[in-house]
Protein backbone atom coordinates (compact mmCIF):
# COMPACT_ATOMS: atom_id res chain seq x y z
CA UNK A 1 0.00 0.00 0.00
CA UNK A 2 1.07 3.50 -1.19
CA UNK A 3 0.93 5.84 1.93
CA UNK A 4 1.74 9.95 1.42
CA UNK A 5 1.26 12.75 3.49
CA UNK A 6 -1.04 15.71 3.12
CA UNK A 7 -2.36 16.76 -0.09
CA UNK A 8 -0.60 19.20 -1.73
CA UNK A 9 0.18 19.65 -5.08
CA UNK A 10 3.00 16.84 -6.04
CA UNK A 11 3.19 16.01 -9.45
CA UNK A 12 4.40 12.27 -8.79
CA UNK A 13 1.02 11.53 -6.93
CA UNK A 14 -1.38 13.44 -9.54
CA UNK A 15 0.18 11.40 -12.21
CA UNK A 16 -0.01 8.06 -10.33
CA UNK A 17 -3.53 8.78 -9.68
CA UNK A 18 -4.53 8.99 -13.22
CA UNK A 19 -7.29 6.86 -13.05
CA UNK A 20 -8.64 8.71 -10.24
CA UNK A 21 -9.95 7.21 -6.44
CA UNK A 22 -12.57 5.79 -4.77
CA UNK A 23 -12.42 7.15 -1.21
CA UNK A 24 -13.39 7.28 2.02
CA UNK A 25 -12.35 9.50 5.06
CA UNK A 26 -12.34 9.40 8.97
CA UNK A 27 -10.51 8.34 11.79
CA UNK A 28 -11.27 4.54 11.20
CA UNK A 29 -9.26 3.96 14.76
CA UNK A 30 -9.82 0.00 15.01
CA UNK A 31 -10.40 -0.73 11.33
CA UNK A 32 -13.14 -3.27 13.12
CA UNK A 33 -16.04 -4.20 11.57
CA UNK A 34 -18.30 -1.30 10.74
CA UNK A 35 -14.87 0.23 9.15
CA UNK A 36 -14.90 -2.71 7.02
CA UNK A 37 -18.33 -2.29 5.98
CA UNK A 38 -17.43 0.93 4.40
CA UNK A 39 -14.22 -0.42 3.59
CA UNK A 40 -15.58 -3.25 1.77
CA UNK A 41 -17.80 -0.33 -0.12
CA UNK A 42 -14.60 1.40 -1.38
CA UNK A 43 -13.38 -1.83 -2.99
CA UNK A 44 -16.09 -2.56 -4.82
CA UNK A 45 -16.32 0.57 -6.32
CA UNK A 46 -13.16 0.88 -7.46
CA UNK A 47 -13.09 -2.38 -8.86
CA UNK A 48 -16.00 -1.54 -10.97
CA UNK A 49 -14.85 1.63 -12.39
CA UNK A 50 -11.46 0.43 -12.52
CA UNK A 51 -9.91 3.39 -9.43
CA UNK A 52 -7.91 3.03 -6.89
CA UNK A 53 -9.39 2.09 -3.51
CA UNK A 54 -8.19 4.74 -1.01
CA UNK A 55 -8.39 6.32 2.57
CA UNK A 56 -8.07 9.83 4.05
CA UNK A 57 -7.09 9.64 7.45
CA UNK A 58 -6.44 12.23 10.13
CA UNK A 59 -3.14 12.48 12.75
CA UNK A 60 -3.76 12.88 15.41
CA UNK A 61 -7.63 12.36 16.31
CA UNK A 62 -9.37 15.75 15.46
CA UNK A 63 -10.73 15.57 19.34
CA UNK A 64 -6.72 15.57 20.71
CA UNK A 65 -6.22 19.03 19.21
CA UNK A 66 -9.43 20.82 19.08
CA UNK A 67 -10.22 19.42 22.98
CA UNK A 68 -7.51 17.98 24.53
CA UNK A 69 -8.66 16.79 28.02
CA UNK A 70 -10.86 14.27 26.37
CA UNK A 71 -8.37 13.13 23.47
CA UNK A 72 -9.05 9.50 22.74
CA UNK A 73 -6.48 6.65 23.23
CA UNK A 74 -5.98 4.81 19.76
CA UNK A 75 -7.21 1.35 19.54
CA UNK A 76 -4.87 1.31 15.95
CA UNK A 77 -1.65 3.38 16.24
CA UNK A 78 -0.93 4.89 12.61
CA UNK A 79 1.33 1.78 11.82
CA UNK A 80 -1.42 -0.94 12.67
CA UNK A 81 -4.17 1.32 10.81
CA UNK A 82 -1.99 0.65 7.81
CA UNK A 83 -1.41 -2.73 8.12
CA UNK A 84 -5.47 -3.24 8.81
CA UNK A 85 -6.34 -1.43 5.97
CA UNK A 86 -3.95 -2.92 3.51
CA UNK A 87 -5.47 -6.16 4.56
CA UNK A 88 -8.81 -5.26 3.73
CA UNK A 89 -7.91 -4.23 0.31
CA UNK A 90 -7.32 -0.74 0.58
CA UNK A 91 -4.13 0.83 -2.00
CA UNK A 92 -3.48 4.18 -0.70
CA UNK A 93 -3.64 5.98 2.33
CA UNK A 94 -3.52 9.28 2.90
CA UNK A 95 -2.75 10.79 6.01
CA UNK A 96 -3.38 14.34 7.22
CA UNK A 97 -1.70 16.03 9.83
CA UNK A 98 -4.82 17.53 11.33
CA UNK A 99 -4.61 21.14 12.99
CA UNK A 100 -6.62 24.01 14.23
CA UNK A 101 -5.98 25.79 11.02
CA UNK A 102 -7.53 22.38 9.13
CA UNK A 103 -10.65 22.73 11.57
CA UNK A 104 -11.67 25.96 9.41
CA UNK A 105 -11.64 24.67 6.33
CA UNK A 106 -15.06 24.91 5.06
CA UNK A 107 -17.00 21.68 3.58
CA UNK A 108 -16.52 23.26 0.11
CA UNK A 109 -12.66 23.92 0.26
CA UNK A 110 -11.72 20.36 2.01
CA UNK A 111 -14.15 18.72 -1.03
CA UNK A 112 -11.87 20.77 -3.55
CA UNK A 113 -8.27 19.60 -2.02
CA UNK A 114 -9.77 16.03 -1.87
CA UNK A 115 -11.04 16.08 -5.68
CA UNK A 116 -7.59 17.77 -6.96
CA UNK A 117 -5.27 15.73 -5.49
CA UNK A 118 -6.49 12.48 -5.52
CA UNK A 119 -8.94 13.12 -9.24
CA UNK A 120 -12.27 11.57 -6.75
CA UNK A 121 -14.49 9.05 -8.61
CA UNK A 122 -16.51 8.72 -6.11
CA UNK A 123 -16.73 8.88 -1.86
CA UNK A 124 -17.95 6.22 0.04
CA UNK A 125 -18.77 7.45 3.49
CA UNK A 126 -21.03 6.36 7.07
CA UNK A 127 -24.23 7.54 7.63
CA UNK A 128 -24.30 10.70 10.09
CA UNK A 129 -20.58 11.47 8.23
CA UNK A 130 -19.96 14.98 8.66
CA UNK A 131 -16.73 17.01 8.38
CA UNK A 132 -15.25 20.49 7.63
CA UNK A 133 -15.85 23.69 9.77
CA UNK A 134 -19.06 23.46 11.86
CA UNK A 135 -19.31 19.97 10.31
CA UNK A 136 -20.61 21.48 7.32
CA UNK A 137 -19.90 18.34 4.95
CA UNK A 138 -23.05 16.42 6.02
CA UNK A 139 -24.32 13.95 3.64
CA UNK A 140 -26.56 16.11 2.18
CA UNK A 141 -23.60 18.67 1.29
CA UNK A 142 -21.61 15.43 -0.22
CA UNK A 143 -24.76 14.65 -2.12
CA UNK A 144 -24.64 17.94 -4.09
CA UNK A 145 -21.42 18.44 -4.00
CA UNK A 146 -20.66 14.93 -5.64
CA UNK A 147 -23.50 16.25 -8.38
CA UNK A 148 -22.08 19.19 -9.57
CA UNK A 149 -18.99 17.25 -9.83
CA UNK A 150 -19.06 13.70 -11.15
CA UNK A 151 -18.06 12.54 -7.97
CA UNK A 152 -20.69 9.68 -7.04
CA UNK A 153 -21.48 9.62 -3.57
CA UNK A 154 -22.60 6.24 -1.25
CA UNK A 155 -23.66 6.38 2.34
CA UNK A 156 -23.23 2.77 4.17
CA UNK A 157 -25.50 1.92 7.01
CA UNK A 158 -23.96 1.37 10.73
CA UNK A 159 -23.50 -2.27 11.59
CA UNK A 160 -24.87 -2.99 14.72
CA UNK A 161 -25.12 -5.74 17.08
CA UNK A 162 -27.18 -6.73 20.27
CA UNK A 163 -24.96 -3.55 22.18
CA UNK A 164 -26.25 -1.05 19.16
CA UNK A 165 -23.88 0.24 16.36
CA UNK A 166 -20.03 -1.02 16.42
CA UNK A 167 -17.62 1.69 16.95
CA UNK A 168 -14.58 2.51 18.55
CA UNK A 169 -15.46 3.95 21.99
CA UNK A 170 -17.80 0.65 22.57
CA UNK A 171 -14.12 -0.98 21.78
CA UNK A 172 -12.51 1.57 24.16
CA UNK A 173 -15.23 0.43 27.10
CA UNK A 174 -14.56 -3.14 26.59
CA UNK A 175 -10.88 -2.50 26.82
CA UNK A 176 -11.14 -0.58 30.18
CA UNK A 177 -13.04 -3.37 31.08
CA UNK A 178 -10.62 -5.93 30.37
CA UNK A 179 -13.28 -7.77 28.26
CA UNK A 180 -10.87 -9.05 25.27
CA UNK A 181 -13.84 -10.71 23.51
CA UNK A 182 -15.64 -8.62 23.39
CA UNK A 183 -13.12 -6.29 21.87
CA UNK A 184 -12.45 -8.66 19.25
CA UNK A 185 -15.96 -9.47 18.57
CA UNK A 186 -16.40 -5.81 17.90
CA UNK A 187 -12.74 -4.99 15.83
CA UNK A 188 -13.43 -9.07 14.22
CA UNK A 189 -9.65 -9.56 14.99
CA UNK A 190 -7.99 -10.33 18.59
CA UNK A 191 -7.33 -7.20 19.91
CA UNK A 192 -2.68 -6.90 20.01
CA UNK A 193 -0.85 -4.56 21.25
CA UNK A 194 3.08 -3.97 19.80
CA UNK A 195 6.46 -2.41 21.06
CA UNK A 196 9.83 -2.59 21.79
CA UNK A 197 10.89 -5.44 24.70
CA UNK A 198 13.76 -4.70 27.52
CA UNK A 199 14.87 -8.22 28.43
CA UNK A 200 14.66 -8.92 32.36
CA UNK A 201 17.17 -11.21 34.15
CA UNK A 202 15.64 -14.86 35.57
CA UNK A 203 13.60 -14.68 38.74
CA UNK A 204 14.35 -18.12 39.68
CA UNK A 205 10.28 -18.68 39.16
CA UNK A 206 10.49 -20.73 36.30
CA UNK A 207 8.76 -20.06 32.77
CA UNK A 208 10.66 -18.75 30.09
CA UNK A 209 12.12 -15.58 29.08
CA UNK A 210 10.83 -12.39 30.49
CA UNK A 211 11.14 -8.50 29.80
CA UNK A 212 9.80 -5.06 29.84
CA UNK A 213 7.22 -4.32 26.61
CA UNK A 214 7.10 -0.59 26.19
CA UNK A 215 3.94 0.50 24.43
CA UNK A 216 3.59 3.78 23.26
CA UNK A 217 1.41 6.34 25.46
CA UNK A 218 -1.32 7.02 22.58
CA UNK A 219 -2.26 3.36 22.82
CA UNK A 220 -5.70 2.10 24.34
CA UNK A 221 -4.43 -1.03 26.66
CA UNK A 222 -7.02 -3.05 28.52
CA UNK A 223 -7.57 -2.81 32.79
CA UNK A 224 -5.16 -3.10 34.82
CA UNK A 225 -4.23 -7.00 35.45
CA UNK A 226 -2.41 -10.17 34.68
CA UNK A 227 -3.76 -11.64 31.51
CA UNK A 228 -2.87 -14.73 29.50
CA UNK A 229 -1.51 -13.79 26.00
CA UNK A 230 -0.09 -15.30 22.73
CA UNK A 231 3.26 -13.52 22.20
CA UNK A 232 5.15 -13.43 18.53
CA UNK A 233 8.42 -14.84 18.99
CA UNK A 234 10.23 -15.04 15.67
CA UNK A 235 7.67 -17.19 13.50
CA UNK A 236 5.52 -18.37 15.80
CA UNK A 237 2.90 -17.66 18.63
CA UNK A 238 3.87 -19.01 22.02
CA UNK A 239 2.01 -19.04 25.77
CA UNK A 240 2.46 -16.63 27.76
CA UNK A 241 1.69 -13.95 30.59
CA UNK A 242 1.39 -10.19 30.38
CA UNK A 243 1.18 -7.97 33.32
CA UNK A 244 -0.57 -4.41 32.64
CA UNK A 245 -0.14 -1.71 35.13
CA UNK A 246 -2.37 1.03 35.62
CA UNK A 247 -1.39 4.23 33.60
CA UNK A 248 0.17 7.16 35.56
CA UNK A 249 0.66 10.17 33.52
CA UNK A 250 -1.44 10.45 30.09
CA UNK A 251 0.39 9.70 26.69
CA UNK A 252 3.96 8.70 28.51
CA UNK A 253 5.29 5.25 27.24
CA UNK A 254 3.71 2.16 28.96
CA UNK A 255 5.65 -0.59 30.42
CA UNK A 256 3.84 -4.09 29.99
CA UNK A 257 5.58 -7.06 31.91
CA UNK A 258 5.77 -10.08 29.96
CA UNK A 259 7.07 -13.71 30.34
CA UNK A 260 6.57 -16.71 27.92
CA UNK A 261 5.68 -19.83 29.76
CA UNK A 262 8.05 -22.31 28.30
CA UNK A 263 11.94 -21.02 27.69
CA UNK A 264 12.84 -20.65 24.18
CA UNK A 265 15.77 -19.03 23.31
CA UNK A 266 18.19 -16.51 25.40
CA UNK A 267 15.42 -13.46 25.45
CA UNK A 268 12.22 -11.86 24.25
CA UNK A 269 13.05 -10.47 20.37
CA UNK A 270 13.80 -6.48 20.63
CA UNK A 271 9.96 -5.88 18.53
CA UNK A 272 7.66 -7.87 20.37
CA UNK A 273 3.90 -8.29 19.58
CA UNK A 274 1.21 -9.85 21.80
CA UNK A 275 -2.08 -10.85 21.89
CA UNK A 276 -4.11 -10.85 25.62
CA UNK A 277 -6.83 -13.11 25.57
CA UNK A 278 -8.09 -13.34 29.28
CA UNK A 279 -7.76 -11.45 32.46
CA UNK A 280 -6.34 -14.15 35.03
CA UNK A 281 -7.40 -13.81 39.44
CA UNK A 282 -6.09 -11.00 40.90
CA UNK A 283 -2.46 -11.38 42.46
CA UNK A 284 -2.75 -13.34 46.39
CA UNK A 285 -3.82 -10.45 48.79
CA UNK A 286 -5.53 -8.24 46.44
CA UNK A 287 -2.68 -6.70 45.11
CA UNK A 288 -2.50 -5.06 41.48
CA UNK A 289 0.13 -6.07 38.84
CA UNK A 290 2.34 -2.94 38.01
CA UNK A 291 5.65 -2.29 36.17
CA UNK A 292 7.42 -2.67 39.49
CA UNK A 293 5.22 -6.00 40.74
CA UNK A 294 4.13 -7.39 37.63
CA UNK A 295 2.76 -11.03 39.60
CA UNK A 296 4.27 -13.02 36.35
CA UNK A 297 4.67 -16.04 38.78
CA UNK A 298 4.41 -19.25 39.13
CA UNK A 299 0.21 -19.29 39.99
CA UNK A 300 0.00 -16.76 36.92
CA UNK A 301 1.92 -18.94 34.57
CA UNK A 302 -0.67 -22.34 35.84
CA UNK A 303 -3.71 -20.23 34.64
CA UNK A 304 -2.81 -18.83 31.80
CA UNK A 305 -1.83 -22.79 30.64
CA UNK A 306 -5.33 -23.81 31.55
CA UNK A 307 -6.27 -20.68 29.57
CA UNK A 308 -4.29 -21.49 26.60
CA UNK A 309 -4.71 -24.72 26.42
CA UNK A 310 -8.37 -24.09 25.12
CA UNK A 311 -7.36 -21.19 22.78
CA UNK A 312 -6.01 -21.26 19.29
CA UNK A 313 -3.23 -19.20 18.53
CA UNK A 314 -3.80 -16.05 15.95
CA UNK A 315 -3.26 -17.10 12.46
CA UNK A 316 0.57 -17.08 11.30
CA UNK A 317 -0.51 -14.59 8.99
CA UNK A 318 -0.97 -12.41 11.61
CA UNK A 319 2.24 -10.37 11.22
CA UNK A 320 4.06 -8.11 14.50
CA UNK A 321 3.20 -4.54 13.37
CA UNK A 322 6.00 -2.63 11.68
CA UNK A 323 7.19 0.51 13.60
CA UNK A 324 7.50 2.23 9.81
CA UNK A 325 4.80 2.68 7.83
CA UNK A 326 4.77 0.53 5.15
CA UNK A 327 5.44 1.99 1.76
CA UNK A 328 4.92 5.41 3.08
CA UNK A 329 6.92 8.10 0.92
Amino acid sequence: MRVDRGLAGDPAAASHGRAGTVASIGNFDGVHRGHRRILDAVVAGAQRVGAEPAVVTFEPHPRCVLDPPHCPEAITLLDEKAELLAQAGVLRLVVLEFSVAMSRWSAAEFCARLHAALHLRALVVGEGFAFGHRRQGHVDFLRAWGAGHDVDVTVVEPLADGGGAISSSRIRGALALGDLDGAAHLLGVPYSVAGTAEPAARDGTGGGPSGQLWVPGAKALPAAGRYAAWLRVRDSWLGGVVGIGSRMRPGEPVGLAARLLEGRGESLPRTLRCIPLERLPDIAGGGEATAEAPGLDVEAMASARRVLAVRRPPAPALQPASRALPGER
